[in-house]
């Protein structure tokens, strides 16, 4: 998935990621979950990075990160993290494992 441009621009090491959400239903699909029983992320889609971050971090790569890592902040309505380097434990190669890696609230 290609992000549009990212109006804020990290510095000093740091990067934004957004957030990659479960979705809110059960496995049936039958029955909402409330919010305070979906677990929080964990991995993310960078989508800005300051200059002086090295390789491999990147626009759109997935990385994985503490449930309590970064800073949340809103832009245009959606929430994502400012995150420091040291901040990411991992670089995800696969998708589909990413989805597995997931902690409570």
């Amino acid at each position: 998935m290609k992000h549009k441009h990212f109006g804020l621009l990290p510095t000093n090491g740091r990067l934004i990621v957004e957030p990659i959400k479960k979705e809110k239903k059960t496995q049936s699909g039958l029955l909402y979950v409330p919010e305070n029983a979906i677990e929080k992320p964990v991995y993310g889609r960078i989508v800005a990075v300051a200059h002086d971050v090295p390789e491999p971090f990147k626009v759109d790569v997935l990385v994985l990160y503490g449930a309590y890592g970064g800073r949340e902040i809103t832009v245009s309505g959606e929430t994502y993290l400012l995150l420091r380097t040291e901040e990411i434990d991992a670089v995800v190669a696969d998708a589909e494992f990413a989805e597995t890696l997931y902690t409570r609230e």
